[in-house]
């Protein structure tokens, strides 16, 4: 799956991931979840995301 955007990584985030309890990854929906609220940067969002890809 190719991410380009934020809406991309919630729909990432929404698939099933080997290990969904992972810090990073619970980390990285709720950094997305504020981003899409207008609560956060989206570049803090996509470095959450990208550590949890990489966890």
């Amino acid at each position: 799956m190719v991410v380009a955007s934020i809406s991309d990584a919630a729909k990432a985030l929404e698939q099933p991931w080997p290990y969904v309890a992972k810090p990073r990854r619970l980390e990285a929906v709720r950094m997305i979840r504020e981003c899409l609220a207008g609560h956060c940067n989206q570049q803090a969002a996509i470095d959450a995301f990208k550590a949890a890809a990489i966890e």
